[in-house]
């Protein structure tokens, strides 16, 4: 397969993408259940509270998140070099679940949006810390990867039993927001995903070159000069920070974080310093596009069920055709 690697080929794919997101962004704030926005024109008061107020931030948080999903996986996918390692799989975004649910369940901060980022937050650095403490003493990287499914299996269980131990009211909150939703998204939630997603990825995408040597096997990165455990760990941790914010202001969307890299690393190859860039322009687009058009459905789903009914099927598609190309 031709692989497109030069900033003079990369350049015209980002400025086509970035168009997409602005496209998206343009057709998320003009379609809704209540109808498109030009219809409620009649009532100018109407139009602005609509726009402002619950289309505007929705649509600006679908692709904050979208993008922070997408970087973060592809990171994590690199430091791995594995192709189906996510922040899911390493137990990093179950961790951010628990806490969050775990803080909401003890009152802890209330139900403010700060108080479950706070939760989220917590649960994904100790998640990624014991993760790395439990899983580099062992075998290296697939001692990193077990160690991540097997506390992942742990968390999603003591997520389970928080819900059980809530009330009805709570439990039915907790699980449309677990299913990964942005329904009644406010600004609010847009200013915690910005200062958590954004400063993440901008870390990540000057990591990029490091993480060119990384793929290059751990005997080589270390002769270059590479500190690999330290690498891995502070950068496990920013994929932390960042899986936080999109967890305390999305809930738990998955597919994103696995099949997005997968499907631009299959047009560009793994050149990090355009492979980040791409997916995190890809990610945003493809959850803008995703969550428009749940709102168009005549009843009301979460997005991650979206996402997981179109993820799951693609995914196998682009693996297939992984396998197909090989050699």
């Amino acid at each position: 397969m031709r692989h497109i690697r030069t900033f003079r080929s990369f350049w015209p794919l980002a400025v086509l993408l970035s168009i997409g997101l602005i496209g998206a962004l343009i057709l998320s704030v003009n379609i809704g259940p209540d109808g498109p926005l030009w219809a409620l024109s009649f009532s100018p008061k109407l139009s602005k509270v609509v726009f402002w107020d619950l289309r505007l931030p929705r649509a600006i948080l679908a692709l904050l998140v979208g993008a922070g999903l997408a970087g973060s996986g592809a990171f994590v996918q690199g430091v791995f070099r594995n192709p189906l390692a996510t922040p899911e799989i390493l137990g990093v975004s179950a961790g951010a679940s628990a806490g969050a649910v775990l803080f909401l369940l003890l009152g802890w901060g209330g139900w403010s949006l700060w108080g479950l980022g706070l939760g989220a937050w917590l649960g994904a650095l100790v998640s990624a810390g014991l993760v790395f403490l439990w899983g580099s003493r062992q075998t290296g990287l697939s001692g990193l990867l077990l160690a991540g499914l097997a506390l992942s299996s742990l968390l999603s269980a003591l997520s389970s039993i928080f819900l059980l131990m809530s009330g009805q009211l709570q439990l039915s909150h907790f699980l449309f927001w677990l299913a990964g939703s942005l329904e009644n998204r406010r600004w609010e939630h847009v200013i915690l995903a910005a200062v958590t997603i954004l400063p993440a990825m901008t870390v990540l995408m000057l990591q990029a070159g490091h993480l060119n040597v990384a793929s290059l096997g751990d005997e080589t990165a270390i002769s270059l000069g590479l500190n690999l455990e330290r690498y891995r760990l502070v950068n496990l941790m920013v994929v932390a920070f960042a899986s936080a914010g999109c967890v305390a202001t999305a809930g738990a969307i998955g597919f994103i974080g696995l099949m997005i890299p997968h499907a631009v690393r299959l047009l560009w190859g793994e050149d990090y310093r355009f492979f980040i860039p791409l997916s995190l322009l890809s990610g945003g687009l493809f959850l803008s596009l995703a969550d428009t058009a749940v709102r168009l459905l005549p009843w009301t789903i979460p997005v991650g069920l979206l996402t997981a009914l179109l993820g799951a099927p693609l995914f196998l598609v682009l693996v297939r055709t992984q396998i197909q190309g090989r050699p």
